[in-house]
C-alpha cells in the first residue's frame, strides 16, 4: 500500500493544484511550490531497514507483495526505481495561470502507461505525443519527455515541461526521502496581491473572536496579527519540509528551514532567536527520563515583546470578566484577586521587556509504576523575584482553610517553597485525575533570587529541587535556544495505566529504553532557522513494528 500511495501521490498532488482556473496568459515563472521524492530504491531501503530493526526482515517483501496484488502482479513496471520523483506548481507572470506538474522517471513507458490503467484508468492517445486519462469526472494528460512521464491538468503546461525536471527541485531530493519547497520570492509581483487576499481571508476567519464585554480589544488583536503575518510572507524567501531515515545515525528527523531576505524585519526576528544568549538558569529543565521535557534560552525583539504586550492585555481582560463572576466570594476578596492577578501580568511584562526568554517545562512521572502520577514543573528566570514570592504569599493568604496553605515549608539554595492543596470536585474526568495528579492536587511554588518555578503534583518539592541541582552541572553549550524533548516509552506507559490501554501497552513493549525520544530544535541557518524534529533510534524501531503489523492487516484485506 505504501507503494501505490507512493505512485499516486506525486500524480494527484500536481492534478488536484492543476484544478486552479487557467486562462490565456504569459509563460509561467519558475515554480512556486516543488515536491520531491527520492525514488523506489530509496523508499525500498528504509522500509528494509526499518524491517530489520524491528525483527521484520520480510517487510519491504510484504509491501512489494501487497503491491503486486493491486496492480494485477505488475508492480513498478515502467518506472525506474533509481531515479527520484517530483512535481511543480507556477505561476504565471499576471496571475492567471497555475500550471501543476507532475514527473515520474520512467524505464518503459508503454509499460508505464498498462501500469496506470490498472490503477486509474487507460490513457488514450489525443495526439502530438499526449495521452488523456479520465479519474474521478476529471481529465489528466501525460506524456513522454527524455526520460520521465509528465502529467498535468492542462496540455499547454506539458509542452512547457523542461528538459532535466530535477533542476526544479533544488536539490531536494537528494537531502531527503519527501520534501515540500515553497520559493516565495519566485511569485510574479503582479500575483502577489492576490496571494495576501487569500491569506487574509484565512486568516480572518480563523482568528476572529468574540469581544469579552464591551471591549473590542480581541477584535484588534487578530487584525494587528494579520497585517504582520502578511508583511512576513513578503520577507520570506524559502521554506523547505522535508523527511529523512537516516540509516547510518539510526534517526528520522523532520526539518522546516525558514529564510528571510536580508535586512528584513523577518530576517531580523528569525536572526534574534538564535543568537547566543548568557547561560540558562534553567537548563536543567531538560530531563532525559521525563515524560515531555521544553526549555527556552532565546532574545526577544521588539515585535516579540509587542505580541507578548497584547496577550497580557487580552488576559488581562478574560483573566477580569472570570474573576467578576465567581459564585460565594465576596466583592472585597474578589478586587484582591483581581489587584493580585493584574500585578503577576505586570511582573510578566517586566520580565519580558528584558528581551530574553529563558523558562522551561517539565512532566515527569514513575515509568512502569502499578498507579501513575505526575508531576509538572514550569520555571524560569524572572525580574524582581521578591516581588513575585511577595505576590505569592498574598495569594496564599485568601485561600480558604481547606485548600491548607502553607508559607515556607522548604528551604533549598536561596529557594523560599510555600504549598496549597487543591481538591478535585466531582465530574467525569475526576477519576483519572486523581490518579494522574493525586487528590488533593498539590500546588508547589518556589521562588529564588532570579528564579520561580511552580509545580503541580505530588513530587513538586523533589522535582524542583532536582531541576535546581541539574541546572548548575549542566554545560552551557547543551542549552539550544529552543528544545523539547519527548520520551515515547514513559508516555506510553503513562497512557497504557489509563484504562488499561492495551494498544499502548503493546507498543510501550518495542521500546528497549534510552534511544526512545522525539526531540525538537531549532538551529541557525544562513539567513534563516531550521526546526528540527528528530526520533531515535527506538522510534524507528516502532514504526518498523507498526508498519509490519499494517502491512499484515492490509494483505488480509486484499482480494
Amino acid at each position: 500500500m505504501t507503494a501505490k500511495i507512493a505512485l499516486l501521490s506525486c500524480v494527484c498532488w500536481a492534478l488536484a493544484l492543476g484544478a486552479l482556473p487557467a486562462r490565456a496568459a504569459d509563460r509561467p515563472t519558475k515554480p512556486v511550490v516543488v515536491l520531491s521524492f527520492a525514488g523506489i530504491d530509496e523508499l525500498q531501503r528504509d522500509v528494509e531497514y526499518l524491517g530489520v530493526l524491528a525483527g521484520k526482515p520480510d517487510l519491504a517483501a510484504g509491501f512489494e507483495e501487497l503491491l503486486s496484488l493491486l496492480t494485477e502482479g505488475r508492480g513498478w513496471e515502467g518506472v525506474d526505481p533509481a531515479r527520484p520523483w517530483g512535481a511543480t506548481l507556477s505561476v504565471s507572470a499576471d496571475g492567471s495561470r497555475f500550471p501543476a506538474l507532475a514527473f515520474v522517471p520512467v524505464s518503459d513507458f508503454d509499460k508505464l502507461l498498462i501500469t496506470l490503467k490498472v490503477l486509474v484508468g487507460k490513457a488514450d492517445d489525443v495526439g502530438g505525443g499526449i495521452y488523456e486519462i479520465k479519474y474521478a469526472a476529471s481529465k489528466y494528460y501525460i506524456r513522454k519527455k527524455g526520460d520521465w512521464a509528465c502529467v498535468a491538468r492542462e496540455k499547454k503546461a506539458l509542452r512547457e515541461m523542461p528538459n532535466d525536471p530535477l533542476d526544479q527541485l533544488r536539490g531536494l531530493d537528494k537531502q531527503y526521502d519527501l520534501a515540500l519547497g515553497v520559493n516565495a520570492q519566485n511569485i510574479p509581483p503582479a500575483s502577489r496581491g492576490a496571494v495576501m487576499s487569500m491569506f487574509e481571508q484565512v486568516l480572518e476567519a480563523g482568528l476572529t473572536r468574540r469581544p469579552v464585554g464591551g471591549d473590542n480589544a480581541q477584535q484588534k488583536l487578530p487584525g494587528e496579527n494579520i497585517n504582520r503575518l502578511l508583511k512576513d510572507l513578503g520577507d520570506l524567501d524559502r521554506l523547505t519540509l522535508g523527511l529523512n531515515i537516516d540509516r547510518s545515525q539510526h534517526q528520522t528527523y523532520l526539518n522546516l528551514d525558514i529564510t528571510a531576505l536580508p535586512g528584513t524585519a523577518v530576517h531580523k526576528s528569525l536572526m534574534a532567536g538564535t543568537q547566543k544568549m548568557p547561560a540558562s538558569r534553567v537548563a536543567g529543565i531538560v530531563a532525559t527520563d521525563a515524560v515531555f521535557s521544553l526549555h527556552a534560552n532565546a532574545a526577544l525583539t521588539d515585535a516579540d515583546k509587542q505580541q507578548v504586550a497584547a496577550w497580557l492585555k487580552n488576559l488581562r481582560d478574560e483573566s477580569a470578566v472570570e474573576i467578576d463572576s465567581l459564585e460565594g466570594v465576596d466583592d472585597g476578596k474578589k478586587s484582591k484577586v483581581g489587584e493580585l492577578a493584574g500585578k503577576l501580568l505586570d511582573l510578566v511584562g517586566k520580565t519580558s521587556d528584558r528581551g530574553r526568554i529563558n523558562a522551561g517545562l517539565v512532566v515527569t512521572g514513575p515509568v512502569g509504576a502499578a498507579e501513575q502520577a505526575i508531576t509538572i514543573v514550569a520555571g524560569g528566570l524572572v525580574i524582581d523575584a521578591p516581588e513575585w514570592e511577595d505576590t505569592v504569599k498574598q495569594f496564599l493568604a485568601l485561600a480558604d482553610k481547606e485548600a491548607e496553605p502553607r508559607l515556607d515549608v522548604d528551604t533549598y539554595k536561596a529557594h523560599h517553597f510555600h504549598t496549597l492543596s487543591i481538591p478535585i470536585p466531582e465530574t467525569e474526568t475526576s477519576p483519572v485525575l486523581r490518579q494522574l495528579m493525586g487528590d488533593p492536587v498539590r500546588l508547589t511554588l518556589a521562588c529564588g533570587d532570579e528564579t520561580f518555578f511552580a509545580a503541580v503534583g505530588k513530587e513538586g518539592i523533589d522535582t524542583i529541587k532536582r531541576v535546581i541541582d541539574q541546572s548548575e552541572t549542566t554545560p552551557a553549550e547543551e542549552a539550544t535556544p529552543l528544545m523539547a524533548s519527548l520520551g515515547l516509552s514513559p508516555l506510553l506507559h503513562l497512557a497504557a495505566s489509563q484504562n488499561r490501554n492495551q494498544t499502548a501497552a503493546m507498543l510501550a513493549k518495542q521500546l528497549r529504553g534510552g534511544d526512545d525520544h522525539v526531540l525538537f530544535t531549532m538551529e541557525p541557518l544562513d539567513n534563516g532557522v531550521r526546526y528540527r524534529l528528530k526520533a531515535e533510534a527506538d522510534i524507528n524501531r516502532l514504526l518498523g513494528f507498526i508498519l509490519s503489523r499494517a502491512g499484515r492487516i492490509g494483505t488480509a484485506r486484499s482480494p
